[in-house]
């Protein structure tokens, strides 16, 4: 993958991915905007995770799906933790 362009191919493909987890989050956040929810969610992974870190979190949503599923629980518990965090921050 190219650079930048590379990487934010990784984060919507995680995104798509996680579609039904944002859409819980949103709700349980008490937003009825997704696409803010999403907004952040993007903002998160780029700035957090390197290709590399999305190609592994990719692995572990498709071909490493079942092996661990703690992991994938608790990336998607960070994950969440994190969007809360940014949608708080861009809220002041």
């Amino acid at each position: 993958m190219d650079g930048i362009s590379g990487k934010k191919r990784q984060i919507e493909t995680v995104l798509a991915l996680y579609g039904d987890f944002l859409s819980d989050l949103a709700r349980a956040l008490g937003r009825t905007d997704y696409a803010k929810v999403r907004a952040a969610a993007f903002g998160v992974l780029d700035r957090a995770l390197t290709p590399r870190e999305l190609s592994a979190m990719l692995a572990m949503e498709g071909g490493l799906r079942d092996r661990f599923p703690g992991v994938r629980k608790r990336i998607r518990e960070l994950l969440g933790a994190e969007i809360a965090r940014a949608l708080a921050e861009g809220e002041d």
